[in-house]
């Protein structure tokens, strides 16, 4: 496809494109077996046990016929549909949770987008307070970062149109191997006519394999691990790790305990932290961390008395310790690799790969870690090793991210996400990073912006695939200015990044040759260093220490002293000429609230003795406005 053909579509045809494009390139796995084929499993020894539990529905899929008696399935879009498998295909040696058999979505085969829908018999939830459960096991794999998912929906008639979204579960999600997924059933659903809908939907990775579906009312006792943090630590850091652990029980529990390890010298129990009600969950922070450099298996652990599910008692996630280094990383999604980039004359060294379904369509460094958005609205962050863990579902404003950057410059830390509307124009935003809801600034008349970074003049910058422009972006306001013409033909997705330490605004361009190269920020023309050959790079991101964000707190003014800094217990914030400082407010590099307190004093102290390691952010308010510090917190 040319590219003048993309000046007459709208973006839904360039997205399109991009996917068909990526899809059509040979897969290239990102971990194999020794033999470079398959991931090899022994049959495991797992028999249900429904011991103490209501049974509404339970099925293995031993059984030949398939789908099973009263179950339906139908491909919803393309020609692959759930089929009935005993052994792995995509990829090899992967044995059934349990039985004879399991069930498989083709997602090697299928395109992206590809669905189909496996459909229960009547389920009769008759008095259903919201007590029930829906389990199913899935296997996980990482051979490709591709997000094939699938969605689990309830409703009264067998129809997706209008169900509930009851859980949604992942192919990738850090672990390797099969994994119990429990939801609960909403307590709306108490007649006697309900029909469970597993969707499954391909972004061209491996196959989907599920087993072992059941519909139960929970045990009396039953604990279980939900999440493990962190998936990645910076060199040299020290870290608390959490562990998330549910309550899937009848019965409050007041005497539990959860064990961390990660392999080697590392174990951590906590205990009756708290009573957990029946249903709730508790983020549980264990012992400081100190790894080395590597990569490492976390296993979590719980013990219950009584504990009737053992299943779901251990999660192992994989957690990768090293640093950026100051490296500018590229993400080419041709070649699926990713990689550190010379920004002397545009050389690429790979470190890892990347996916190209759900596409990768920008990243960004907040000064302690790099952060993707997928053309989904997915976010997640990025390793050194390219490694991706994802956070969730960006909200509040829908259309497809192109472009994000960071700035401190406004006193708060603030992440900035470019959404293009249906009508293809730059909705500017800012993301919450907690919450992950997008809020909108405001609308650009024009420019369909393709990446974005802030300089260090407090503005935002991104080319635009048409017209072939570079833009300026009012962060007030969302406003687009255009700088000048870029001076090339430029398509498909493709990112930029700003180093602030020369001033450069850099990009790989990307249409029949990639270019690697600059925008001047005062005329728009790009000026290429070195063509890097034809594939895609839908990535750049600089993490170069004094990133701009840090860069403009350094230059606000001196009226606010804080000392010591490093500081590992107290520090002192103090407020020169006479000012008085009436609030204080400690935030995360994530721009997470930590601390807020009154002060209406000129001086006020911190005690940052169990704050995890790493830089935060102080910002006070005077009778002179509001002044944000940065501190460092060591061990």
């Amino acid at each position: 496809m040319k590219k003048n053909l993309l000046k007459m579509s709208t973006l839904v045809v360039l997205m399109t494109f991009v996917m068909s494009f990526a899809n059509a390139q040979t897969k290239t796995p990102s971990c194999l077996s020794a033999n470079g084929s398959s991931i090899t499993q022994t049959t495991p020894s797992y028999v249900p046990d429904f011991s103490g539990k209501a049974v509404i529905l339970a099925e293995s899929f031993d059984g030949t016929t398939f789908p099973p008696t009263g179950w339906t399935s139908a491909a919803g879009s393309g020609t692959y549909n759930w089929v009935r498998l005993t052994a792995s295909i995509h990829p090899s040696g992967i044995a059934p949770h349990s039985g004879a058999a399991m069930i498989s979505y083709p997602s090697w085969s299928a395109g992206t987008g590809k669905w189909a829908v496996l459909t229960t018999p009547v389920v009769n939830l008759t008095g259903n307070t919201g007590a029930f459960n829906v389990t199913m096991w899935m296997h996980h794999d990482q051979g490709y970062t591709n997000l094939d998912v699938v969605d689990i929906y309830v409703d009264t008639t067998a129809s997706l149109t209008g169900a509930t979204l009851i859980g949604t579960v992942y192919r990738p999600n850090g672990t390797t191997g099969w994994e119990e997924h429990t939801f609960t059933i909403p307590a709306a659903f108490n007649t006697a006519t309900n029909y469970f809908m597993f969707k499954a939907t391909s972004a061209y990775g491996n196959d989907i394999y599920v087993d072992d579906i059941s519909i139960t009312s929970p045990e009396a006792h039953d604990f279980g691990v939900l999440a493990v943090t962190p998936p990645f630590v910076l060199s040299g850091s020290s870290v608390i790790p959490t562990v998330s652990i549910k309550n899937f029980g009848t019965t409050n529990e007041a005497t539990w305990s959860v064990t961390l390890s990660d392999g080697g010298s590392y174990t951590s129990t906590k205990a009756n932290l708290s009573t957990i009600d029946s249903g709730a969950t508790l983020v549980v922070p264990m012992d400081n961390w100190t790894p080395a450099d590597g990569a490492y298996t976390l296993t979590a652990t719980t013990t219950l008395t009584g504990d009737a599910n053992p299943a779901n008692d251990t999660m192992i996630v994989n957690c990768f310790v090293g640093s950026y280094n100051g490296n500018t990383f590229t993400g080419n999604t041709t070649g699926l690799t990713y990689n550190t980039i010379d920004l002397s004359n545009g050389t690429t060294t790979p470190v890892g790969t990347i996916g190209s379904s759900p596409f990768p369509m920008c990243e960004e460094f907040d000064g302690t870690y790099i952060y993707r958005i997928y053309n989904n609205l997915t976010i997640g962050i990025v390793a050194p090793d390219g490694s991706y863990s994802p956070l969730g579902t960006m909200t509040g404003v829908s259309g497809t991210p192109t472009g994000m950057a960071f700035s401190w410059e406004s006193g708060n830390p603030v992440m900035y996400v470019v959404v293009l509307s249906d009508a293809n124009l730059p909705q500017l935003c800012t993301l919450n990073m907690s919450t992950l809801a997008l809020t909108l600034v405001g609308t650009g008349t024009e420019g369909i912006i393709i990446g974005m970074d802030m300089a260090d003049d407090g503005f935002l910058y991104g080319p635009s695939i048409n017209p072939d422009n570079l833009y300026k972006i009012d962060p007030a306001t969302g406003a687009t200015t255009s700088m000048g013409a870029i001076g090339i033909d430029i398509s498909y997705g493709q990112d930029v990044t700003f180093n602030h330490e020369d001033g450069l605004l850099y990009s790989i361009t990307c249409d029949d040759v990639a270019n690697f190269g600059t925008y001047s920020l005062t005329a728009g023309t790009f000026t290429t260093i070195q063509s890097i050959g034809t594939d895609q790079h839908a990535t750049l991101v600089y993490t170069g220490l004094g990133d701009v964000g840090i860069n403009e707190i350094n230059k606000q003014s001196n009226l606010i002293k804080v000392y010591p800094n490093p500081a590992s217990s107290i520090v002192s914030i103090v407020a020169d000429d006479y000012l008085t400082i009436q609030t204080m407010k400690v935030l995360s590099i994530t721009g997470q609230v930590i601390e807020e307190m009154p002060i209406n004093n000129y001086i006020a102290k911190i005690n940052v003795s169990n704050y995890e390691a790493g830089v935060y952010f102080v910002q006070v308010k005077t009778e002179k406005g509001l002044f944000t510090k940065k501190i460092t917190v060591t061990k």
